[in-house]
């Protein structure tokens, strides 16, 4: 964690470096500079160098001097550069095109290459269907969600979920489709997102408390015809052109458990979900996010520890 004094230290360290870099510096907000027009998140930095570099263990003035940190903060964040050479070094690539470099000392080198180098191992050819369809395998019996209710095991909720995908089906779900979920977070928000991925189709994530306008605006634009939704009453009244579906508590009860996964392959850069923006300085735009970028997030993760232990007792509230 940065505490206020620590970030003090950096914000020194990096107006300085700059000034003696010459470059334009603003600081439109408490927690970022602007360095050569690119925002520059303090804590972020400072905590990532502290975590990958031990420089937690550097004092104040340790920190202010040394230059191989200083130096390669900056010119990474800078981001005006196509790549970062040592220095006396340059020249053209290989389509005789000269290439922009700024000289940096073996030293920077070593930092600016080991902050960049975060490719891990992940399963880029599977899909969320296989891979889950993968864990309520391997970890069949074991807790996969915990409410105030009950507890589901992984094998109930792939079983649940396979339940509701059937349905779903029948519905007129079918690959490639984009189906709406407005649920409040629960087990059932959970096992409706996983029977849609095992339709082979996209979640597309809903408030009902939106205005109308826009429900109507972000359905069209992702092309959806479908909804599963707790507020059916005004969603079905407000939104016509929509299929709009029950789904809550009851219905999670009345689902049989359904064994056989649904015999269909997601390929990985399939859509996974769409996630609208919020239109505040404009009309809202919806992100398509494949199911390879979702495994790459998760998988290898170093911004928190995911394993069999780890319990996130707040995911659902």
């Amino acid at each position: 964690m940065v505490n206020a004094e620590r970030l003090n230290c950096i914000e020194r360290w990096l107006i300085g470096a700059c000034q003696q870099l010459g470059l334009a510096v603003e600081t439109p907000h408490d927690d970022f500079f602007e360095v050569g027009g690119s925002p520059l998140a303090l804590a972020g930095l400072i905590s990532r160098i502290e975590n990958e570099f031990g420089a937690a263990a550097l004092s104040a003035d340790e920190l202010i001097g040394n230059s191989a940190m200083r130096e390669i903060a900056v010119r990474i964040l800078q981001n005006t550069a196509d790549e970062i050479v040592p220095a006396g070094a340059g020249g053209a690539d290989d389509t005789g095109k000269e290439t922009r470099t700024i000289n940096a000392s073996p030293e920077a080198l070593i930092v600016y290459r080991e902050l960049n180098n975060t490719t891990v191992p992940y399963p880029s050819e599977s899909s969320l269907k296989e891979l889950f369809e993968r864990c309520a395998g391997t970890y069949g019996g074991k807790s996969g969600i915990v409410t105030q209710e009950r507890e589901y095991s992984y094998r109930e909720i792939n079983q649940l979920a396979n339940s509701l995908a059937r349905k779903l089906k029948t519905s007129g779900i079918l690959p490639g489709n984009v189906v709406g979920v407005s649920m409040r977070r629960s087990a059932e928000l959970i096992i409706a997102l996983l029977a849609i991925i095992k339709c082979g189709s996209a979640y597309l994530p809903l408030d009902s408390s939106w205005p109308l306008e826009r429900l109507r605006l972000i359905l069209t634009d992702a092309g959806c015809t479908t909804l599963l939704a707790e507020d059916t009453d005004r969603l079905a009244e407000g939104l016509p052109q929509c299929q709009v579906l029950p789904f809550g508590q009851d219905s999670l009860h009345a689902l049989d458990a359904l064994d056989a996964d649904p015999q269909l392959h997601v390929p990985p850069d399939a859509i996974a979900y769409i996630s609208f923006t919020s239109g505040t300085t404009g009309r809202p735009k919806g992100v398509p996010i494949q199911h390879r970028s979702v495994l790459r997030l998760v998988t290898s993760a170093n911004y928190v520890h995911l394993g069999q232990r780890r319990l996130f007792s707040r995911s659902l509230q």
